[in-house]
């Protein structure tokens, strides 16, 4: 029987979109992409993210750039970033606003086969509405635009730091997980 584990950073979908892969190290020779995938640095010198090779589509990041730690960690800031523009008149969605290495979105209608429409609230009247202790679901409805995003099921996981979110449909939307924390560490009443 054989009883050998992959690693435990090893995904679901090895060389698949988001996944992990090497960046030079001999250790990580084996780590590749699949084809249409390239291996991008976004945030870790030794591991890259499997990424398309050419387009930016709906999801892909869009304002790659350096993290600056502080001892503060609310105070932690992306550097140096990079802008890189989204296909199909796709809007990037940046650092400052929550979505770690920027997010492409695009209108729902220009949605590609592995993008989802889903909702993107808009940070500050969705903040100021909670606040307020309207109820939840009406602050999303009334702060929230419908938007193209990376698609996501069992088997087409989001890339780090996005999870999947349910959407309107079976397949989920891929957002940063900041959307979810907020409620809980800026002291937003449920």
């Amino acid at each position: 029987m054989d009883e050998t584990r992959p690693l435990a950073d090893a995904e679901r979908v090895v060389g698949g979109y988001g996944a992990h892969c090497g960046l030079g190290d001999p250790g990580l020779a084996r780590w590749t992409c699949k084809p249409g995938l390239s291996c991008v640095t976004l945030d870790d010198p030794d591991f890259g993210t499997c990424l398309p090779e050419a387009a930016r589509g709906a999801g892909d990041p869009c304002e790659v750039g350096r993290m600056r730690a502080h001892a503060d960690a609310r105070r932690d800031r992306i550097v140096d970033a990079q802008a890189s523009p989204c296909d199909r008149g796709g809007v990037c969605q940046s650092n400052r606003v929550g979505f770690p290495a920027g997010m492409c979105s695009t209108a729902c209608d220009r949605a590609g086969s592995n993008e989802q429409c889903g909702l993107i609230p808009a940070l500050q009247g969705f903040n100021t509405c909670i606040g307020r202790r309207k109820p939840f679901e009406g602050c999303i409805v009334d702060n929230a635009s419908p938007a193209a995003m990376r698609g996501c099921d069992h088997d087409n996981p989001c890339r780090d730091d996005y999870i999947c979110a349910r959407s309107s449909a079976d397949r989920g939307a891929c957002m940063p997980p900041y959307f979810l924390f907020q409620l809980r560490v800026d002291g937003h009443v449920l």
